[in-house]
């Protein structure tokens, strides 16, 4: 996207005025233990509902395939890379009955699944919706199915459809592999219909090579001395095609670290507050190939290409002067380029940036972004 003719991009936050906790949801339902279960080798559960059926085997959540022993056993003895003893690629069932509590009755509630692949969710018969994340949580927002009482939440499961993602990681059989399951937390989150949940607000920009002034506002007229908090985290970053940046080398280990904001909003006339800060980032980032816009210094990393595919399977720095590396790493020179309180999606092209509050009645907030 090209900068042209914005003088200010601004986002309005809006609250009904009830009061928000610091935590940012109310409450939560913990959904780890036992699941029912199903493999769907012929791929055809969503079309026979399943969704609708009681599925006929069961296992333990968080978890996958793998650790459950389900699936197809292979007790493989592989010298390259993680020996797989049970093996299972494709569609698999997760089933849960639980009972929604009544004060739920009249809040927004979303499921958390931190890590999974591809994956359809439905609440009794309802569907809630589709996610194909690796990298980072996946939400799905029930609101709309979920009502006081006994229920059953059906989650599918397809590890056989990825997206292009390429050797990541996260699917690589010489690292995590590319298991079925869920891992991680698996929970009910319960919000106020009027408050903002962790998930926070995407930031989008117009790309400005100066960055971007950024100030905050707390609108409307209280009664009394409502106040906010606002936070921001780096959610994951990834290039264009999928891959995970921090394993290509391109953003150091160290990540991203962004200064947190509270302020109050008192009687009269409200004053913008400056949280440029919470867009910057200070620090090096390293590429395996020299960057066409230059470097500020070159370095050594210590690096593994297993099976010489010109894919580091793992990299670490170098120790000692001069820099070496134990046996079986092959050295590698970095360049780096170093920052100092830069934009931070001048760092990343890829970068995707969460910001979050925690009010407490607040009922508009105002940000303000102006081009440098």
């Amino acid at each position: 996207m090209r900068f042209t003719l914005i003088s200010c991009v601004f986002l309005l936050i809006m609250f009904t005025g009830c009061r928000q906790p610091n935590h940012g949801f109310n409450e939560t339902m913990d959904l780890s233990g036992t699941w029912n279960f199903q493999l769907d080798s012929a791929n055809v559960g969503i079309q026979e509902k399943w969704f609708n059926a009681a599925l006929n085997d069961s296992l333990k959540l968080p978890g996958t395939t793998d650790e459950n022993k389900k699936g197809i056993f292979l007790d493989e003895k592989a010298i390259d890379r993680l020996s797989r003893v049970w093996y299972w690629k494709g569609a698999a069932w997760y089933q849960k009955e639980l009972t929604i509590p009544e004060n739920w009755a009249a809040k927004n509630v979303k499921l958390l699944l931190e890590r999974t692949k591809d994956t359809h969710v439905w609440f009794d018969d309802i569907y809630c919706g589709y996610e194909n994340t690796l990298s980072a949580p996946q939400f799905f927002d029930l609101s709309k199915a979920v009502k006081p009482g006994k229920h059953r939440i059906t989650v599918l499961v397809d590890n056989a459809k990825l997206p292009p993602v390429g050797p990541s990681h996260a699917v690589d059989e010489r690292t995590q592999t590319n298991w079925n399951g869920v891992v991680g937390r698996i929970e009910l989150q319960a919000t106020d219909p009027c408050g903002f949940d962790n998930n926070g607000a995407t930031v989008k920009l117009p790309p400005n090579p100066n960055g971007y002034r950024v100030y905050a506002r707390v609108l409307a007229k209280p009664t009394d001395e409502p106040a906010i908090g606002l936070y921001s985290s780096l959610n994951f970053v990834q290039d264009e095609n999928g891959y995970d940046l921090l394993y290509l080398g391109q953003v150091t280990s160290t990540g991203f670290s962004t200064p947190s904001f509270e302020f109050t909003r008192t009687k009269g006339q409200s004053k913008a507050v400056d949280i440029s800060g919470m867009f910057q980032w200070s620090g090096t980032v390293c590429y395996f190939a020299e960057p066409t816009d230059g470097f500020s210094s070159t370095g050594v990393a210590c690096c593994v290409d297993s099976n010489a595919d010109d894919i580091f399977e793992e990299c670490m720095s170098a120790t000692g002067e001069p820099p070496t590396c134990p046996a079986g790493y092959e050295q590698v020179t970095t360049y780096c380029k170093t920052f100092t309180a830069e934009w931070i999606f001048n760092v990343s092209d890829y970068v995707s940036l969460l910001l979050g509050t925690s009010n407490s009645g607040v009922k508009l907030l105002q940000i303000r972004f102006y081009p440098n």
